[in-house]
C-alpha cells in the first residue's frame, strides 16, 4: 500500500534537490565531526547537574536523560512530567525539541531529544547548547524544589 503523494513527482524532485545539497556542502561529514563538539559542549554546559544520566547520539541526533537519582539512574517520578517541563521551557525560549517519556517501565523516564537540521550555523548550535541547557537547568531545579516539599 502506499500514501497518498507516494511516488509524486514533485515531492520526488526536492527529496534530490536536498540530497545534491548534501552532497555539495559536505554536509554529512560535518555532522559526523561537528556531532561529536556538540555532545561534549551539552555535557560541559550541563556538568553541574547530576541529574543529566546521559548525553548521547549520533551526529546531529542527540538524546538527553534526566534521571532522579544519578547513581542509579532512577527515573523521576511519572507524575513529575519533567520531560514536558523541559520541553515547554525551551519552546517559550525559542527551541523546538522533542520531550519524550515512557521509556522506563512503559510510563517513568524523562528524556529530550535534539535534531537541529544539518545546516545549521555555529552561532544557532551555540543558542541551542545554550537554551535547552538553561530549560534543563530550571526544569530540574523546580523539580528538586517540589520533590524536597
Amino acid at each position: 500500500t502506499g500514501h497518498t503523494f507516494t511516488g509524486h513527482t514533485t515531492a520526488c524532485a526536492a527529496g534530490v534537490a536536498v540530497q545534491k545539497i548534501i552532497a555539495r556542502d559536505g554536509l554529512i561529514d560535518r555532522v559526523r565531526t561537528r556531532g561529536a563538539a556538540l555532545q561534549a559542549e551539552l555535557r560541559q554546559a550541563l556538568a553541574e547537574f547530576p541529574e543529566v544520566g546521559d548525553i548521547r547520539g549520533r551526529g546531529f541526533f542527540i538524546g538527553l536523560e534526566i534521571v532522579a537519582d544519578p547513581a542509579s539512574k532512577a527515573p523521576f517520578a511519572p507524575e513529575v512530567k519533567l520531560y514536558a517541563d523541559i520541553g515547554r521551557r525551551a519552546l517559550e525560549a525559542g527551541l523546538i525539541c522533542y520531550p519524550c517519556t515512557g521509556n522506563v517501565g512503559g510510563a517513568a523516564g524523562d528524556t529530550i531529544i535534539l535534531a537541529p537540521p544539518y545546516n545549521a550555523s555555529e552561532a544557532e548550535l551555540g543558542e541551542i547548547v545554550v537554551t535547552i541547557s538553561a530549560a534543563i537547568t530550571d526544569a530540574v531545579i523546580a523539580a528538586r524544589r517540589t520533590l524536597a516539599s
